[in-house]
């Protein structure tokens, strides 16, 4: 038997292989560094660790077992972890000459169990394939952070004790209270030692009782009754309406493989919706997976679900401790949980009874990875979705346009939700014309007005600019000097509260000058507004007011988000100042007034998406207003006010925004309607990348001629052309259809040994870029 592996390799080079009884030697080339090899079985193991399957444990079983388990394999002179992705016999070898030389032997099983199910390996292959990354990195990056090593991939065992079959049990127990509580705790059922624990009985009574014969340790775990065998209760706190329960009924009719988009305004209940369909989905025995852009910045609909549902329920993100973070891996892929709650990476979490996958918020950025495999999380979720045969529900108040291009050519059902849950109203959204405005530190005299008047009435305020730090910018007021980042084609930020200025691209920090290097002037101003200033400007107009600001810089320890947003809720802050991490799925029911600052950046953009976040932001953000009984507003400061963007999504809303942006985008051949890739290049020295890009651009024009439908564009310099000491330039390759584009990316790949090798030189193809610069 032969197993094909994929091993992750973290330096740059190409594998020269050799026949099994050859030497491998490593040969330097910059763009393989995962490959997917050919391993065939070894029958001789040494210094085996206990915990690891060998040959000589199970031979019998290795048939069934391999593909999806992790393996010990040598390549070159190390040992590398890899995971089985496929099983070949010794015939089909014989016929594929390009393996010929290429076998090794594996070391050794680390699993008894695959890690991977064959669906999840199919959607990691196909990740693979389409955004054309090599398969070792992508299987890796699938992995929760301790499987990337020889770690046991099992579940810790529950300390629980029962009580034996001992004769006169109470001349044992002696005069001791705890020791005899103990023993009644375990007349009914077996207990674990932090139940024990939770009632007052330490460990050192359960050791003692234990070596006079009267209890005995077992592993609760194994003594679990399965969630689905048991009663599943369920706590209703909301009575759905009308559009509500249509949604459950249309999206319950349907089995098998559908994508559902509710298409819901803020407030609308389409959390409400996913509940209901989870209890349908638990209750026939299935698992459902639940996608959020990221669940610190969702705590009430976390806490929401588990008030719901009484089954086993997971989160997984990548701030949770690794060893909890395996845990929950753990029990989800092998079905003890019913219910998981991830972000992005979660999606490639095996489903042992796959039920449903939903996708909140499924607009948001955060579902695209940046770096290193990049993919979107809510495109694999589509594909998982389909490869298991299961629904997949993507919602959102603010569709992508990718989502609804989609429903208009017939791929996906549209679910509107048009109503508010209960009796809200929709937010009255104003703009305030900047050109006719006093301002003090960025605000304007009208939203001071404004914000007076709501805190009179004894409501909140929430202001959001999306800038942190106190202002972007520190200049010689007499020769214009700007203080730049040393790594970065950046200007420094300045932080009041920590004294610093800072770079917000490579975290760089630096002592705030005295004096100018250019004129020793020390006649430096900062300039432009951040949510510090904010903060410091209405302090000194609301003194008695509690104010609170939300950003990275000030939840930077765990559980202060969920204080903030408990003590919000409490009424104990009344003014909140935040960046756009609070226009995520916060309920925040006594917030009237939403101000906006500073809405004009994205007005003026190169990012041809620009216009679409923005719209995006304004209806997600005027969402946390009025959303109870009381009436919201929400005011919009800008230079231009009579702006066509603006005023459709004023008048007519962002679904008459995203029609006009569709039929924009078709005009100017621009994703969804066409289809991009990117060539991301970078290097510390602009000259070696200037030169290799240039190669790269002439050999793309050259193989381009097979593909009347996709254009090459020339070497442009990224939105930031150096950060952190490196320089970066991109080619974008566009094409009318995404066939002809994999096409030609595969070609490309095909023959890239024919592009010249450069050292310091990085490059990386990034299929449906988030951005182009």
């Amino acid at each position: 038997m032969y197993l094909q592996v994929a091993v992750n390799i973290h330096i740059y080079h190409t594998l020269k292989y050799a026949t099994p009884d050859e030497t491998t030697e490593d040969h330097c080339s910059p763009d393989d560094n995962a490959l997917g090899l050919i391993f065939s079985e070894s029958t001789s193991y040494k210094n085996q660790n206990p915990d690891v399957l060998t040959a000589e444990k199970a031979p019998d079983r290795y048939p069934k077992i391999m593909v999806g388990c992790r393996v010990l394999v040598t390549v070159g002179s190390r040992e590398l972890m890899g995971v089985v992705v496929s099983e070949h016999t010794k015939n089909e070898l014989s016929r594929d000459n390009a393996t010929q030389g290429n076998i090794k032997k594996i070391l050794r099983f680390i699993d008894e169990v695959p890690i991977f199910d064959h669906n999840v390996i199919s959607v990691l292959l196909w990740a693979a394939s389409y955004y054309h990354y090599p398969v070792g990195e992508v299987f890796f990056s699938a992995l929760p952070p301790l499987l990337k090593s020889c770690y046991p991939a099992k579940l810790p065992e529950i300390e629980g004790w029962e009580k034996t079959e001992t004769a006169a049990p109470e001349k044992l127990l002696g005069r001791s209270c705890k020791a005899k509580e103990a023993w009644n705790c375990l007349q009914k059922q077996s207990l674990s030692t932090a139940d024990f624990k939770n009632i007052g009985i330490p460990g050192t009574i359960l050791k003692g009782l234990e070596k006079k014969g009267l209890l005995k340790r077992i592993n609760l775990r194994e003594r679990q009754k399965p969630w689905y065998q048991g009663e599943i209760s369920v706590n209703h706190e909301f009575t759905m309406n009308e559009e509500q329960n249509s949604a459950v009924t249309e999206i319950s009719a349907k089995s098998g493989f559908n994508v559902f988009l509710i298409n819901g305004v803020t407030g609308s209940g389409k959390t409400e919706v996913y509940l209901n369909i989870i209890e349908k989905i638990i209750r026939k025995g299935l698992q459902a997976m639940v996608l959020v852009p990221e669940i610190n910045l969702t705590p009430q609909t976390v806490k929401r679900f588990y008030r719901r549902f009484s089954v086993p329920i997971v989160c997984i993100n990548s701030a949770m401790p690794a060893k909890e973070r395996l845990n929950s891996f753990l029990l989800f892929s092998s079905g003890n949980a019913a219910i998981l709650i991830g972000t992005r990476s979660a999606v490639f979490t095996p489903m042992r009874f796959p039920g449903i996958i939903i996708i909140d918020e499924e607009h948001d950025s955060s579902f695209r990875q940046e770096d290193g495999f990049r993919y979107h999380a809510r495109d694999l979720a589509t594909v998982r979705a389909r490869m298991e045969n299961i629904p997949i529900i993507l919602g959102s108040a603010t569709p992508s346009l990718e989502s609804l291009y989609n429903v208009k050519i017939g791929k996906f059902h549209e679910i509107k939700l048009l109503r508010r849950a209960g009796n809200a109203q929709p937010a009255k959204i104003i703009p305030i014309n900047m050109c006719r405005e006093g301002q003090f530190h960025g605000i304007s005299d009208s939203m001071l007005i404004a914000i007076r008047s709501e805190l009179e009435q004894n409501n909140q305020v929430l202001i959001m600019l999306n800038r942190r730090g106190y202002a972007p910018k520190i200049i010689c007021h007499d020769c214009g000097y700007i203080f730049l980042c040393s790594n970065c084609d950046s200007s420094l930020c300045y932080h009041q509260d920590r004294h610093i200025l800072l770079c917000h691209h490579c975290e760089t920090r630096y002592p705030v000058p005295s004096e100018c290097p250019l004129c020793k002037s020390r006649n430096l101003t900062v300039t432009g507004n951040g949510t510090e200033q904010l903060e410091s400007c209405l302090k000194n107009h609301f003194p008695n007011e509690s104010i609170v600001r939300i950003d990275r810089d000030s939840i930077t320890k765990k559980g202060v988000l969920e204080q903030y947003l408990q003590e919000i809720n409490d009424k104990k802050h009344r003014i909140i100042i935040g960046t756009q991490m609070l226009a995520k799925g916060h309920d925040f029911p006594e917030v009237t007034l939403v101000g906006i600052i500073n809405v004009d950046s994205s007005l003026i953009s190169e990012d041809f998406r620009s216009r679409e976040k923005l719209a995006q932001l304004i209806i997600q953000v005027s969402g946390r207003a009025g959303r109870a009984t009381k009436k919201g507003r929400v005011l919009l400061q800008t230079y231009w006010p009579n702006h066509p963007l603006l005023e459709l999504l004023i008048k007519e809303g962002y679904n008459a925004f995203a029609s006009e942006e569709l039929s924009r985008r078709e005009r100017l051949k621009l994703p969804p309607i066409t289809s991009h890739a990117v060539i991301r290049g970078s290097s510390p020295s602009h000259r070696s990348l200037s030169d290799l890009m240039d190669e790269i651009y002439f050999y793309l024009l050259e193989i381009c001629t097979e593909y009347p439908h996709t254009k090459i564009h020339p070497p442009m310099a990224a939105s930031m052309e150096r950060k952190g000491n490196r320089y970066y330039l991109n080619i974008v390759i566009e094409s009318d259809t995404r066939a002809e584009l994999q096409k030609f990316l595969t070609s490309l790949i095909h023959h890239k040994n024919e592009i010249r090798r450069a050292n310091n030189c990085r490059t990386v193809i990034d299929v449906d870029p988030s951005t182009t610069f």
